[in-house]
């Protein structure tokens, strides 16, 4: 959740996990629509973040860049939902070899841009790779104690 900047850019606030009821697949994830709804509402009604995207995680799948199934959903639901531009966060594991250490795994972060050249005749303009520009600090949306409920009601637990 977040915002776009005058130039296009998503400035990323605030970012979701899994809710209770989402479903995982070795190839698939389903957000819980419910989850998102709810906690998205309140995001947009009571702080003005807005839903610009998602991410999920390839795994080690060696797929650095949205799936044809990553790309029809998003295409698929950006006119429904009322969306010009979606940007999709792909994670990566990797597992990187140093013999004195063991194989460490590195997580690998990709994000991508889609948009509509026009809304009207539903023209889409290529999916755009961009890159991450980290803003140093913790983001203040963390700090609302009414975020933090809101997020954690419904959430998945966490495990490990």
């Amino acid at each position: 959740f977040g915002l776009w900047s005058t130039d296009d850019t998503a400035v990323i606030q605030l970012v979701l996990g899994p809710g209770k009821s989402s479903r995982h697949h070795v190839t698939a994830f389903f957000q819980d629509t419910r989850y998102l709804g709810e906690v998205g509402s309140h995001l947009t009604k009571k702080h003005g973040l807005c839903h610009i995207g998602e991410w999920h995680s390839h795994h080690k799948l060696g797929l650095a860049y949205p799936s044809g199934g990553d790309q029809s959903t998003v295409w698929g639901n950006m006119p429904k939902n009322g969306f010009q531009r979606f940007v999709v966060c792909i994670a990566n594991i990797d597992r990187c070899h140093n013999p004195s250490r063991g194989p460490p795994e590195v997580v690998g972060l990709g994000s991508f841009k889609f948009e509509v050249e026009d809304t009207h005749r539903w023209r889409p303009r290529p999916m755009e790779e961009g890159e991450f520009k980290i803003i140093e600090g913790q983001s203040p949306y963390r700090r609302f104690s009414t975020i933090k409920k809101a997020v954690c009601r419904g959430a998945e637990p966490l495990t490990g």
